[in-house]
C-alpha cells in the first residue's frame, strides 16, 4: 500500500492507483512512487535549496573582501558552481525516483549553547586582535556554505532534511584552530565539506539512532593537519598567527574556562575536561622535571589546547555515556597527543642534525 498524504487525512492507496479525494469511487493512475506534500504552506524544498546558494553568491558580490581579493573571487564561484552542480544532480535523482524532498525545523539545545559559547571565544579574541572580525564575513560564507552542503547530503542520502543550528559549531570550532590564507582559502570550504562528510558518512547506532562517530569539527581539523604537516605545507595557513594572539587577550584561560563551566553544567561533560587538562598537565610537568624544557613552545599547557579539552572534545553527542569511559577516553587521547608531539620533535631534531 502506498501513503498519499493530504493536508487533513491520509489515505490508504493501492499502487498505481489513486482515488480522487476520501470516498471517491472515481480512479486514476499516478506513478506508484509519488509521496504528495503533507504542507502546502511551507515553501519547497528546491526553492529553500535555490535561495540559500543564492544567499552565498550574493555575500560574495557584496564583501568588499572577496570583490577586490581575484583568489577568493574565483573560490566562491567555484564553491557556487559545485554547490549548483550538486543541486541539479539531486533535482535529476529525485525527479527519476518520484522523491519528495522535505525538511523540518528541531533546533537543538546543544547546537545554540556551543553558539553563544564559542561568540563569546571570538568576541573576546577579536577585540585585541581586529583581524578575527576583518574575517566575520568569510566565517558567515562557510556557515552558509555548511547550511548549502548539509541540505543537500541529507536529502541525497534520506530524502529529509533536518534544520537547526549544527553547521554554527561546526563552523566556528574549525576556525578556532585553522584559517587558510586567502590564495589557499577553497581548502577553508573543503575542510567545512570534510566535516559535514563525516558527520553523514562516519556513522553508527547508537541508542537505536544513526548518529555520527567523531566530532565533525575534529574530524576535518585530524586530516587537514596532518596532510599539512606531512605536506610541509603548514605556510599556507594561518595557524601560527592564530596561536600566538590568543595568548593576547589578558586572562584569556579564565574567560576560557568561564564558558567552559556552562557547557559542563548543561551536558555533565566534566570528566572529559577534567580527565583530559589533569592528564595533559601532570604529563607535561613529568617531561619538563626530566628535560628541563615545556613539551610545547610558549608554555605547559598552551591555549588552543586548553581551549580545545574545553570546547572541542566535549561533543555530548559522541562522548561515551558513563563517567568512567569519558575519563579513559580522554586519557587515552590526551597521551597519545603528548606521544605524537615528542615524535614530531624528535622528528624535527633529527633534520636539524
Amino acid at each position: 500500500m502506498l501513503n498519499v498524504c493530504s493536508p487533513n487525512k491520509i489515505v490508504g492507496v493501492k499502487p498505481g492507483v489513486a482515488a480522487l479525494g476520501v470516498g471517491s469511487t472515481e480512479k486514476y493512475k499516478i506513478p506508484t512512487r509519488i509521496i504528495i506534500s503533507t504542507n502546502p504552506n511551507r515553501p519547497s524544498a528546491l526553492a529553500v535549496a535555490y535561495l540559500t546558494i543564492a544567499s552565498f553568491a550574493t555575500l560574495s558580490v557584496l564583501s568588499q573582501r572577496v570583490r577586490t581579493n581575484p583568489s577568493l573571487l574565483v573560490t566562491f564561484w567555484i564553491a557556487v558552481g559545485s554547490l549548483i552542480v550538486m543541486l541539479l544532480l539531486l533535482r535529476y535523482r529525485v525527479s527519476h525516483k518520484g522523491r519528495v524532498l522535505t525538511y523540518e525545523f528541531a533546533p537543538k539545545k546543544v547546537h545554540y549553547i556551543q553558539l553563544m559559547m564559542q561568540g563569546c571565544v571570538y568576541a573576546y579574541w577579536g577585540w585585541y586582535w581586529r583581524e578575527v572580525y576583518r574575517y566575520v564575513p568569510l566565517l558567515v560564507s562557510q556557515i552558509i556554505f555548511a547550511y548549502a552542503l548539509d541540505m543537500l547530503l541529507s536529502w541525497w542520502r534520506r530524502g529529509k532534511w533536518v534544520v537547526g543550528l549544527g553547521p554554527f559549531p561546526i563552523v566556528l570550532s574549525t576556525n578556532l584552530f585553522l584559517w587558510f590564507t586567502d590564495e589557499w582559502f577553497f581548502l577553508q570550504f573543503l575542510m567545512i565539506a570534510a566535516a559535514l562528510v563525516g558527520k553523514e558518512f562516519v556513522t553508527w547506532t547508537r541508542d537505536g539512532r544513526r548518529v555520527h562517530i567523531f566530532n565533525p569539527s575534529a574530524f576535518a581539523l585530524f586530516i587537514f593537519s596532518v596532510s599539512l604537516i606531512a605536506g610541509h605545507a603548514t605556510h599556507i595557513t594561518r595557524g601560527q598567527e592564530i596561536a600566538f594572539t590568543f595568548a593576547y587577550p589578558p586572562h584569556i584561560y579564565m574567560e576560557i574556562f568561564l564558558v567552559g563551566l556552562v557547557v559542563q553544567a548543561l551536558f555533565s561533560v566534566t570528566p572529559i575536561t577534567l580527565s583530559a587538562v589533569t592528564v595533559l598537565y601532570g604529563l607535561n610537568v613529568a617531561y619538563s622535571y626530566i628535560t628541563g624544557s615545556h613539551q610545547f613552545v610558549d608554555s605547559n599547557l598552551p591555549v588552543l589546547v586548553f581551549l580545545g579539552a574545553h570546547l572541542l572534545v566535549t561533543d555530548p553527542a559522541t562522548s561515551p555515556r558513563t563517567n568512567i569511559g569519558r575519563i579513559h577516553l580522554r586519557r587515552a587521547l590526551w597521551y597519545r597527543r603528548l606521544r605524537d608531539a615528542w615524535l614530531l620533535s624528535v622528528v624535527r631534531c633529527a633534520r636539524l642534525l
